[in-house]
């Protein structure tokens, strides 16, 4: 993956699964700044990239930052879902979200 954004650091989809490959392969550190990177690159689609920063977060133990990006991801889903709701229901029952989305 690594020499496919090489040949084309501009592909929004070469950069994510970039990150997501190196989430698979436990680099946790390293998949949040590549999907970053990627989310950044196509705005409108980082909802495909907040469900992978979701899954990175929880593999490191951060439960609140990951449950933001699960959310950010509904958020920008192509339905419909009260999110405003689930993280009301999230707040109520486990405690507050913080991270740049919160």
């Amino acid at each position: 993956m690594r020499q496919a954004v090489a040949l084309d650091p501009l592909s929004f989809f070469m950069n994510r699964r970039l990150g997501a490959t190196l989430y698979y392969a436990r680099h946790y550190d390293e998949a949040l700044k590549q999907l970053a990177r990627a989310g950044e690159m196509e705005p409108q689609l980082h909802g495909s990239v907040d469900n992978y920063i979701s899954l990175a977060y929880e593999a490191k133990g951060m439960r609140e930052e990951a449950v933001a990006h699960d959310l950010l991801a509904l958020r920008t889903d192509r339905r419909p879902v009260d999110t405003l709701s689930l993280e009301s229901i999230y707040r109520n029952t486990v405690g507050t979200l913080i991270g740049p989305h919160a």
